[in-house]
């Protein structure tokens, strides 16, 4: 018995059985958790049942192609977040990744890919998403200590407009913090006088 894969879920999307296999096992045996889908459709439907850590899909597709699966993924507030990864057999043009990207994909790989590569860009672009996380905790935790603090708090460029203010600073203003970013400072505090 092999042990059960405890890494991110991934889900593979490809229409060809033996792509699909093979990417599968190589991730799998990597330490990925997989979830599998051959047409556009069913894509949609796993990714958004399953919400998946990372989608690798196919562009050429029975049904739906791959772009317009991301587009649709990442129109909706409820899958947009998962990370989406184009791989191609026959769109490999630099306008063709250049479409998948413009498309909402994050990554575009083209093949023919050795499973080393494969899997060392998909490590790599996991320790980017993780690193991303990381940093979204920090500035929720910086955010939450300094809206914490009762004074008013704000950041101003040289340029003198407000590039981030405190909650106590925008609710002393009537005005969400995030609504004072670009104000210039001297001009709104005139105008609150």
């Amino acid at each position: 018995d092999e042990p059960e894969p405890t890494g991110p879920l991934v889900l593979v999307v490809d229409d060809d059985p033996d792509v699909l296999y093979a990417t599968a096992r190589t991730l799998r045996n990597a330490g990925f958790n997989i979830s599998q889908g051959s047409s556009g459709e069913e894509a949609l439907e796993l990714a958004a049942a399953e919400i998946p850590d990372l989608m690798l899909l196919d562009y050429m597709l029975p049904d739906i192609d791959g772009l317009d699966v991301c587009r649709r993924l990442k129109s909706s507030p409820d899958t947009a977040h998962i990370p989406i990864i184009i791989i191609s057999s026959f769109k490999t043009a630099s306008k063709d990744r250049s479409s998948g990207l413009e498309g909402g994909a994050d990554l575009y790989i083209t093949r023919p890919i050795e499973n080393r590569e494969l899997l060392a860009r998909i490590n790599a672009f996991i320790r980017l998403l993780d690193t991303e996380q990381k940093l979204a905790q920090r500035e929720r935790l910086l955010n939450k200590v300094v809206d914490g603090i009762v004074s008013h708090l704000f950041i101003i460029g040289p340029d003198m407009t407000i590039k981030w203010a405190n909650k106590p600073a925008g609710d002393s203003l009537n005005t969400p913090p995030k609504n004072l970013t670009g104000q210039l400072c001297h001009k709104l505090w005139a105008a609150s006088e």
